[in-house]
């Protein structure tokens, strides 16, 4: 099992959230009181300046990751495994179908995914978002301590194109300003070999 969270990166923006409560509220002491507010900004400047530091940095020691089939991923307790790709051939198309199980590793709450994506990398190194069959059961789907499911999703490529990747995410819009998270600029990301 591969945790894709990190507990460093969610303490540290916290902490940064924490740090730019408490300049707001300094600022906002400063201004009623009608005293510099250079210390309250400097102080503000400084965190998001360090903040961002930690995220490229995070970003620039990070490397891709390749991972097995049957590798479960887990998003604190929501975990998906692929457990197989395969390619439908139609007349007009060619999708690749990835067959996945979901778990809830929690031992007391529900669980359910935030914003699930799954992605085909094609050998020319393009992403293709692949969409749930109509018959799958939905990834957001939510699930009580210990509860699987199996479900498909399929994406359209290239017919010339072979597969080299696919990629499973599944967090909002704050994992891109977390540090050491995959979903921050440039870190490197974890996919599993096909």
């Amino acid at each position: 099992m591969v945790q894709m969270v990190t507990w460093i990166g969610t303490l540290l923006f916290l902490a940064f959230v924490v740090a730019l409560l408490f300049a707001a509220g300094w600022l906002c002491r400063c201004a009623i009181a009608r005293t510099p507010v250079r210390a309250p900004l400097a102080f503000a400047a400084a965190t998001i300046a360090g903040y961002a530091g930690l995220i490229f940095a995070g970003s620039a020691a990070s490397r891709d990751r390749r991972v097995a089939l049957g590798t479960p991923l887990c998003f604190d307790d929501w975990c998906t495994t692929v457990t197989a790709v395969r390619e439908r051939r139609s007349e007009q198309t060619r999708s690749v179908v990835v067959e996945m199980r979901i778990a809830s590793v929690a031992q007391r709450v529900m669980q359910r995914a935030s914003n699930p994506q799954v992605y085909v990398i094609d050998d020319r190194g393009a992403w293709h978002l692949a969409q749930l069959l109509p018959d799958a059961r939905d990834l957001r789907s939510p699930l009580a301590p210990g509860e699987s499911f199996v479900t498909s999703v399929a994406a359209n490529v290239p017919a010339q194109a072979g597969i080299a990747a696919v990629r499973v995410w599944e967090g909002a819009w704050v994992d891109a300003i977390v540090p050491f998270d995959e979903q921050s600029p440039f870190h490197g990301k974890t996919f599993y070999s096909v």
